[in-house]
């Protein structure tokens, strides 16, 4: 749009379609430097992704050209910003390694945790897009890229979906204000996101003497909203897993009785459109789930048969801690393993 201010440096232009026009002169101009590009298209529409620079005010027009050479029709002039890099984006960013032969094209959209900041960029390092911080109560932590072109992500408690300029399409209510880790958005117009929940339950055997006979345990509720921010599915883990035994010692051991009991701590939620399944990680039990999403039953859990009442696979896949379960189109379960508290803790990526 004119006037526009982007938060990034490769462009799309569209503009409309002009009657017998056989193509189409686009004019580009940097106001700062004075550097002009000019090119010759066939739609009416193209793709800039080297010739934007960061902190720099931009005019554009655009001509259409005629097969009997009759005077080309040129549009208005228009102008855009592309705003500059925030200060907290690293000045340097080093590729390790590069195999041009591997790479596959697109762009490289992360979370820079420690920088409180999601970001973009291209193969060579090269920041093309950040969201900024000002739309958000703190930070906007990138977890999916949409094919509409928007991102979902979530802030403290928060759970969002945003344009590439950074302004907020979809916000969970306010109600929804212990979200963490993960949401994502499905094809039918829904999100999944997991929420924190707490219950004054029992402290098992490997409580401190010090520590009452019951203690707050924080559990996850895995919860769907459609885009009026109606909640419509949810699924809790104190009413199927069992307390008594389903738990990792580990964390009650350490539980010195300030705030909660770290008991399931889950990391991610996806659902499966092909199996109608809903599959979630749940990091301090080392534990995949499946659940069968029409009837919220409890179809399998995959990990540490320690703290599983039931076994369900014979393979130990012998993965700790682990994050970011998803489906593959092939059918497959594919998760990054942590590999914490495991001899040696080497993380890895599983495809099963």
């Amino acid at each position: 749009e004119n006037g526009a201010e982007l938060n990034y440096t490769q462009v799309f232009f569209r503009w409309g379609q002009i009657p017998e026009a056989e193509s189409y002169q686009f004019n580009i101009h940097n106001m700062g430097t004075g550097e002009e590009l000019e090119l010759n298209v066939s739609q009416n529409s193209a793709l800039l992704t080297n010739f934007m620079d960061w902190s720099s005010t931009y005019t554009w027009f655009i001509c259409a050209l005629y097969a009997d050479e009759e005077t080309p029709f040129c549009s208005e002039i228009y102008s855009f910003d592309v705003n500059p890099l925030p200060d907290y984006f690293p000045d340097v960013i080093n590729v390790s390694m590069y195999d041009e032969s591997l790479y596959q094209d697109g762009v490289t959209i992360m979370d820079f945790e420690s920088l409180n900041f999601s970001g973009g960029l291209d193969r060579n390092g090269n920041p093309i897009w950040f969201a900024g911080k000002e739309n958000f109560e703190e930070r906007f932590v990138f977890t999916q890229f949409l094919e509409n072109g928007n991102m979902v992500g979530f802030g403290p408690g928060t759970g969002y979906e945003i344009n590439l300029d950074g302004q907020i399409v979809f916000e969970t209510p306010p109600d929804v204000n212990s979200l963490h880790h993960h949401i994502t958005k499905t094809s039918n117009n829904t999100y999944f996101l997991i929420s924190a929940t707490v219950e004054d339950q029992y402290c098992p055997e490997e409580c401190n003497d010090m520590l009452p006979d019951e203690i707050p345990w924080q559990g996850d509720i895995f919860r769907e909203f459609d885009q009026d921010g109606n909640e419509i599915w949810s699924w809790n883990t104190f009413d199927y897993f069992n307390l008594t035994t389903e738990y990792n010692p580990y964390y009650v051991e350490i539980y010195t009785g300030t705030l909660e009991m770290d008991w399931t701590h889950s990391n991610s939620v996806f659902f499966d459109e092909n199996s109608e399944s809903v599959f979630v990680s749940i990091r301090n039990l080392s534990r995949i789930t499946k659940i069968d999403y029409a009837s919220k039953n409890l179809i399998w859990n995959m990990g540490e048969a320690d703290f599983m009442n039931e076994i369900y696979f014979n393979q130990d896949l012998n993965f700790s801690q682990q994050h970011s379960v998803q489906v593959l189109d092939n059918g497959n379960l594919l998760f990054f393993d942590n590999h914490r508290y495991l001899t040696p803790e080497l993380s890895r990526c599983i495809e099963v």
